[in-house]
């Protein structure tokens, strides 16, 4: 089946993308913006995740915008293919003097079809031969993210902790994230699931054990699970847990650190972390804010 192509509009918000996206729709390119819907976090996790999930980048200035330069910055650093439309009366800015780039009044749309066109040949050209092998995954889509979220927000109403242990297992069979497994775990761990990541070996140890708590949650009910999570670990060869938990009111809880190896994370916000991050850099992460008070 022929692929096609998936593109991200970085254009200035007061720009009519109407001309643009007849051309996108006639060359058979699906294509979204960040004013498209969607649920995200914060600003540039939801850009950086609708450009991670493109093939390449139509970049639209008229002037010198923050949000388009921004958005431009983040293509080149994970290296997706860029399609940049000056406008005529613009002063191309010294930076892109040395990309390839098309000056344009917006108007003449057979220019730019035609130069789109010879675009996506190159970008033809250069894409690597697909392997039959899977690729590793290590992000939520965005349609996957929207829906984990939708189903969260149901069972939040009604949290029920068997629904939401098989609901995590799909969250991680839909990364199939290479050399990380999970599984039930045995009863003698006393642990709901177990991971074995061998990426995240050296900051949690192997394997990490996972903890389900949901319904009218308070501090001290997650403290006794923090407590009864780290006596499980002292009685394995693990070295770390997860928490993670659903609160009926969806409150959020801050809890006392006595092991930087163990963390908890209320199930809504550690979807948005994996889905911005990946699961092993997000964990990462978080494991080192507690234990040195930085996300580096």
């Amino acid at each position: 089946m022929k692929h096609r192509h998936k593109c991200y509009i970085s254009a200035p918000s007061d720009f009519d993308l109407t001309k643009i996206e007849k051309v996108l729709s006639k060359l058979d390119i699906d294509y979204h913006n960040f004013y498209d819907f969607s649920i995200g976090t914060t600003f540039s996790d939801l850009i950086e995740r609708k450009i991670r999930e493109s093939d390449f980048i139509v970049s639209i200035l008229t002037s010198e915008n923050a949000n388009v330069l921004f958005e431009l910055g983040i293509a080149e650093g994970m290296k997706k293919p860029v399609f940049i439309l000056i406008d005529k009366n613009f002063k191309v800015p010294f930076f892109l003097e040395r990309k390839l780039y098309y000056q344009t009044n917006f108007e003449d749309t057979k220019l730019i079809e035609l130069a789109l066109s010879n675009f996506i040949v190159d970008i033809n050209a250069k894409a690597p031969i697909q392997r039959k092998t899977k690729e590793k995954k290590e992000y939520l889509s965005i349609d996957e993210t929207n829906d984990l979220i939708r189903q969260i927000s149901h069972l939040r109403k009604n949290p029920r902790e068997a629904e939401i242990f098989y609901l995590i297992k799909e969250i991680f069979s839909k990364l199939q994230i290479q050399n990380t497994s999970i599984s039930e775990a045995p009863r003698d761990k006393g642990a709901d699931l177990i991971i074995r990541s061998k990426e995240l070996s050296p900051y949690f140890g192997n394997p990490i054990l996972v903890e389900i708590k949901a319904g009218s949650l308070s501090p001290q009910r997650l403290g006794e699970t923090q407590d009864r999570l780290q006596s499980y670990i002292s009685r394995t060869e693990a070295k770390g847990g997860i928490i993670l938990y659903l609160d009926k009111s969806d409150k959020r809880f801050e809890l006392p650190i006595k092991n930087p190896y163990i963390l908890c994370f209320d199930l809504e916000d550690f979807i948005f972390g994996i889905a911005s991050d990946g699961l092993e850099k997000f964990l990462i992460k978080r494991r080192n804010e507690i234990a040195h008070g930085t996300g580096k």
